[in-house]
């Protein structure tokens, strides 16, 4: 019998680095449109949902 190496992501942990992804790009959006406070809400809420999806796991 093999060792069960692969594990399945829960959806919780998916959702929360998908939603870290679109606030990094909303970030980028933000800042090379000018509006740098924007691009610091959407920054702390990136590693907010980082953290959130490494600590769910």
């Amino acid at each position: 019998m093999r060792p069960d190496t692969v594990r399945d992501l829960p959806p919780a942990v998916l959702a929360s680095f998908g939603i870290a992804v679109v606030l990094a790009g909303l970030a980028v959006y933000n800042y090379g449109t000018g509006v740098y406070g924007g691009a610091i809400v959407s920054s702390i809420g990136t590693v907010i949902a980082a953290l959130f999806g490494v600590l769910a796991d």
